[in-house]
Order: C-alpha cells, then structure tokens, then sequence
C-alpha cells in the first residue's frame, strides 16, 4: 500500500460477508504495519477476543457499546499512531457531535473498504484459520517419517479433517507448505467452531 493512502486507524468488525474482520486485520498488518486496528464483534468470543489482540489490535469492543466509549477509544488509537497528542487536537469538545455522525457512517464504509482489500488474500484466510486452530487449542505437529509425511500431503487442503487413530478421534488441519498439521481432539474442534462460525 503507497504510504500516501495509508491510514493512522482502522476500525474492522469481525463478522462481514465472504471473510471476517481477522483475516481483514492480518492482510492490513502486511500492507499497513502502523495501522492502528480496533475490532468489535456483536459475539464475544474468547478465543476470537485472543487472536485479535493477538494479532496486533489496538482494541477489541463487543456490541452494543456506548458511543463516548467508542470516541474514547478511537482518540486513544489516534494517539498511540501519532506518538503524540497533535493527531487529536481536532476532537474538541464541540467537535464530538459531528464525529460521531462521521463514525457511523465510517462503520459502514469501512466495512466495505476492508472487504475489498481482502479479496484475494487466500494466504491470510489460511493464516487466520491456524490463528484460530491454535487459539482453539490444537498443536503444531511436524512429521517424522516419510509415511507420515505421505498422510499429511493426502490430507485435502485447506480444511480441517476427522481422523481416526487408535480408537481416538483427531481432528487435523494440514500445513504441507511449512510441513507441519494442527492436531486437535473434540474439545479443541469444538472451541474452533465457536470461534469460527459463533456456534
């Protein structure tokens, strides 16, 4: 992204259509590392909770949140990106009324903005993905025998498959470009899908 569109604070919300406001953070991250990211959810969500600050946010709010709340924090990211208070100075009191108005339409632009820089990002979508597997609870595996190495490349792409072994079910997410799965029991998978889909 050229420097002259990059932008002091981004405020994404975690569930837009076609992706979600963590794989929006993660592709702004690459392209804008300065960026100050607040990321708000109508469904708290530990683990989403985690892998947003995680993965950099300034701040994490749940809906419904009280404006001033908001403003609040919006003038703190604004600071923190400037390194200074000069960024804020234009968010005087008799200025609070019109920011508001701009904030929430900037919910809805914003939205859509993001939604587009992240078209295309499908190495971010797999990054979130682990992001969350691991927040769930599941493990980096590395194979160690060429047979195991075999299973791990079978494995379809992109998805995270049942597996039987021993009497045990797992639950496994492959990472053949770094060599490696997420392994996880029905506990973690569980804590995945909640984390993912809100269920």
């Amino acid at each position: 992204m050229p420097a002259a569109i990059q932008r002091p604070l981004a405020v994404l919300n975690v569930w837009m259509p076609e992706t979600n406001g963590l794989e929006v953070q993660a592709r702004l991250r690459e392209v804008s590392p300065d960026t100050k990211v607040i990321v708000m959810t109508g469904r708290e969500i530990p683990p989403i909770h985690a892998a947003a600050l995680e993965g950099g946010a300034f701040a994490f709010l749940a809906k419904p949140f009280d404006d001033e709340a908001f403003l609040s924090i919006v003038r703190q990211g604004l600071r923190s990106a400037a390194g200074n208070e000069t960024q804020t100075r234009h968010l005087t009191t008799k200025n609070e009324k019109a920011m508001k108005h701009i904030f929430t339409g900037f919910r809805l632009v914003g939205a859509f903005a993001f939604l587009a820089l992240a078209v295309g990002c499908a190495s971010t979508q797999t990054q979130t993905k682990e992001n969350l597997l691991i927040a769930a609870g599941f493990k980096a595996i590395v194979p160690r025998t060429a047979a195991q190495q075999q299973k791990l490349q079978a494995l379809p792409a992109g998805k995270v498959t049942l597996v039987q072994k021993d009497g045990k079910t797992y639950y496994v997410f492959p990472d053949a470009a770094n060599n490696q799965a997420y392994v996880g029991g029905p506990t973690q998978y569980q804590a995945y899908r909640q984390a993912s889909f809100g269920e």
